[in-house]
């Protein structure tokens, strides 16, 4: 099976190194790649304000806070020395060897993401689910208040089933299965989207193997096609452990927020350490980590029903600094 092109910009100043790292790697990949090279930084940045390529490959002596600012993706930086790790390695290696260090990244946005302007943030925690979805239910009604909000729980066995359900009985599991027909305008979909207050909802599925089959790159697909073909320009992804690496989501979220309690800093301490060691400290660098204040604990799970969704709502919106 042929694999997709990988769109690739590399930017640096010396345009012979520039010229032949390009032809190679645009023909490193059976033909299956497109490079873009730059020896002016200020182009390559104004690239990226209306594209996101699948990777940029960027000299030491031009990468700057810009680049990290405009993309966020896989970046290798090339170095004058022998250096090798999950953003650096020498210049001076082949052109296969920077392919590799590329990898098959899932792509950050896909066409119609672009087109829309969706922005995803991604919402996991190592508290209860009680307090996750409470967070996540509380951004959803809170951003609802200026945009089109589209809220999708992934949990497994989700206790927000009994609550979050459509006319119909659709659940994400229907709207999943439709899309894998290779529809988005169907009726399983529209039927499987629900309201809550001021947002919509995907209602959760009632089998956890539905999204335990779900790939990163496939929830990409589906959230950004969804969420373009009907309109929505925020998706609050409430990220639960049905998925077998639940993280590897935030590779094409804008925004990812961890929500947890007080005494939890042993957790959040084991799972930066597991991330650093597994090479994927550019997914710690987009993550906010929320502190939920002692005045919404203790929690149950029909509280945000039962009128807690207004003081969440009132900690959010005062806290500025969280969001």
């Amino acid at each position: 099976m042929t694999s997709r092109s990988l769109d690739i910009v590399i930017v640096d100043s010396d345009e012979i190194y520039l010229k032949k790292l390009a032809g190679a790697m645009s023909t490193g990949r059976k033909n299956n790649c497109i490079v873009r090279a730059f020896s002016e930084k200020r182009k390559a940045l104004d690239l990226l304000k209306i594209s996101q390529p699948d990777a940029l490959v960027i000299g030491q002596q031009s990468y700057c806070d810009e680049f990290k600012d405009s993309f966020t993706g896989k970046t290798i930086i090339l170095t004058e020395d022998e250096v090798s790790g999950e953003h650096e390695m020498s210049r001076y290696r082949s052109a296969s060897s920077i392919m590799c260090a590329i990898g098959d990244p899932v792509r950050k946005r896909s066409d119609h993401h672009d087109q829309r302007d969706v922005f995803i943030t991604g919402v996991m925690s190592f508290c209860e689910a009680e307090y996750k979805n409470a967070y996540a239910l509380t951004l959803a009604e809170k951003e609802a208040a200026y945009k089109k909000v589209l809220y999708i729980n992934l949990d497994e066995f989700s206790q927000l089933r009994g609550r979050l359900k459509t006319t119909g009985g659709y659940t994400i599991s229907d709207a999943i299965y439709a899309y894998r027909q290779g529809s988005v305008d169907s009726e399983f979909i529209r039927k499987a989207i629900g309201r809550l207050g001021r947002f919509d909802f995907l209602a959760p599925t009632a089998c956890a193997d539905d999204l335990a089959g779900l790939k990163a790159r496939e929830i990409n697909r589906f959230i950004c096609d969804i969420a373009a073909h009907y309109g929505y320009s925020r998706v609050i992804l409430d990220v639960g452990y049905a998925l077998g690496e639940p993280w590897e989501v935030f590779k094409f979220c804008d925004a990812a927020d961890i929500p947890y309690k007080e005494g939890m800093d042993g957790r959040l301490s084991e799972f930066d350490s597991y991330m650093h060691r597994s090479g994927k400290t550019f997914i710690m660098d987009m993550i906010r980590r929320i502190k939920i204040p002692q005045q919404l604990l203790p929690y149950n799970d029909a509280s945000w029903f039962d009128g807690e969704d207004k003081k969440w709502l009132k900690w959010l919106e005062s806290d500025r600094s969280t969001l």
